[in-house]
């Protein structure tokens, strides 16, 4: 199973794990993941052991796995859940505001109608 390219790179699923390929299907990342989401701003969240974290392009952790969700970067920020709280972090991880809830939850249910 294989995503579309964004900031480069497209999210690969290969034997359960997820990883990123180029545009000349080379492997720049691993299949390391339990789940992966698409670049955006130069990050991607990412699943392993149990916890969200991101990455940057070259597959280092740039904000550490502590999430129990973390979605895709959207204007500077990221929806995240932790311990039961909804917020967004920004690029160096750090609390921007609360959230009521996920907002790509809502663009799910609206593409199900």
């Amino acid at each position: 199973m294989a995503f579309d390219f964004n900031d480069g790179l497209a999210r690969v699923k290969q034997n359960n794990k997820w990883g990123y390929i180029d545009e000349s299907n080379k492997v720049i990342i691993p299949f390391l993941y339990d789940d992966a989401h698409d670049f955006s701003s130069g990050l991607a969240s990412v699943k392993q052991n149990g916890k969200y974290g991101f990455i940057d392009n070259t597959g280092k952790t740039k904000i550490p796995f502590q999430y129990d969700l973390a979605n895709t970067f959207t204007k500077d920020e990221a929806f995240v859940m932790k311990d039961g709280k909804k917020y967004f972090v920004n690029k160096q991880g750090k609390f921007v505001r609360e959230a009521e809830e996920d907002p790509e939850a809502k663009e799910r249910e609206a593409e199900r109608r």
